[in-house]
């Protein structure tokens, strides 16, 4: 699965080496794996002065000839992995330049300015003290050298931002998005937890359009975002979201990922239907697309499900049969067992965002008719009072359980 998100020229077949730089846990932890090694190396040899996130590491030295010989030593060890150092991109600083390299007293106040929101803000208190001295040491960060971790600190600013839902740094994000890609995830957290509104929406759009955003990582970050957004149901934002979808899905097998599960949110089943069949050749012959056409089925169950079976059972695609029989399995267990209303539940603690591929479900186990009918209630106020989302609360509420 990771192999296939590899990015490589369509010409060349895959290496079998590297990791996809996606927002998955799964690269995360084989690439720790992979450099424990390095890490005891690191640890005996600086007496643990020394920091790593994934292949990202600093150490702290008393002087360059020690800083060197251990970076021979690294770079000795990465060989028997396959692997070298770039050197294009270690250095070797003096106190002073690493004083201006890491902005050490930047993120002693962030760290500081955080550890101090986090009671105010868990018992919703007024922070506006705090914002106003925020934006103001901002400002003059922003009249810094872009110099070493720069873009670092600016991220920690709008991870700080999304705690206290100042939305001041929406000016800045349009700039940022194209030319700034160490901040875009940092970009979707802070609009992720903000929500819709208008501005944030235009700004999305704009770069999701735009040659920018040409990168599976980013195609599927900005897809996620809209797909969290608690937007009250009404049809012209739905249709913009539609015809996003429609308009976007044929600049990439990532594009259409992203554009199938827009559709599964806003879209009706029938225009997820006809999105279906209108790209069928896109999806058949793929192994990941011919899964997430598998995922939305309980969307369009009740016009596509043999059609789907059937595709899928002449184009071979063995692990989307699995998902429909999974998703059968799920929708057809009777009496609805403990296991699945927990797992639809999401939890016992405050629910921030209900995932879309649950709300699938949901409505699968709902529309079943062969199901006992006050199974399907109790399933059903169960899970509202767990579910957020205005859209997917209009949808639940608007099956008729007989």
């Amino acid at each position: 699965m990771l192999e296939a998100f590899v990015w490589r020229p369509d010409y060349l077949p895959l290496n079998g080496f590297g990791l996809p730089q996606v927002d998955f846990d799964a690269p995360r932890l084989l690439a720790f794996a992979f450099l424990f090694e390095i890490d005891e190396f690191l640890d005996k040899k600086t007496a643990g002065n020394f920091v790593r996130w994934m292949d990202d590491i600093d150490f702290g030295v008393n002087t360059i000839e020690e800083g060197k010989r251990i970076l021979r030593g690294l770079d000795e060890i990465l060989l028997t992995r396959g692997l070298r150092l770039n050197m294009g991109k270690t250095k070797i600083l003096s106190s002073e330049d690493a004083r201006k390299y890491f902005l050490p007293d930047e993120n002693r106040y962030l760290t500081i300015i955080n550890k101090r929101l986090d009671k105010p803000v868990k018992l919703n208190k007024s922070i506006e003290d705090e914002k106003k001295k925020i934006r103001s040491r901002f400002k003059k960060f922003l009249k810094k050298d872009k110099f070493g971790r720069w873009e670092k600190v600016y991220a920690r600013y709008f991870t700080t931002c999304s705690k206290t839902q100042d939305r001041f740094l929406e000016k800045y994000v349009p700039l940022l998005l194209n030319n700034s890609p160490d901040l875009r995830n940092n970009i979707y957290r802070y609009y992720s937890n903000l929500g819709f509104n208008q501005t944030r929406y235009n700004h999305l759009v704009n770069f999701f359009e735009s040659d920018h955003c040409s990168d599976d990582s980013s195609i599927f970050a900005v897809a996620k975002v809209f797909v969290d957004w608690k937007i009250k149901a009404g049809k012209i934002r739905r249709n913009n979201f539609v015809n996003l979808a429609f308009n976007t899905a044929n600049r990439s097998l990532a594009n259409f990922s992203a554009s199938l599960w827009l559709l599964a949110k806003y879209s009706s089943s029938e225009e997820l239907s006809n999105f279906i069949d209108n790209h069928v050749s896109t999806w058949q012959h793929s192994r990941f697309l011919s899964r997430q056409v598998a995922a939305i089925l309980p969307k369009i169950r009740d016009s596509k499900v043999d059609y789907l079976k059937k595709v899928f059972t002449d184009s071979g695609r063995i692990d989307s049969l699995r998902i429909i029989n999974n998703l059968d399995l799920i929708r057809n267990t009777s009496p609805i067992s403990s296991n699945i209303n927990c797992y639809l539940e999401h939890g016992t603690g405050t629910v921030k965002v209900y995932p879309l591929t649950k709300f699938l479900i949901v409505i699968d186990i709902l529309n079943n008719t062969n199901l006992n009918s006050s199974a399907r209630i109790e399933l059903r106020d169960r899970v509202t009072k767990r579910i957020n989302d205005p859209l997917y609360l209009q949808e639940i509420n608007s099956l008729k359980i007989l």
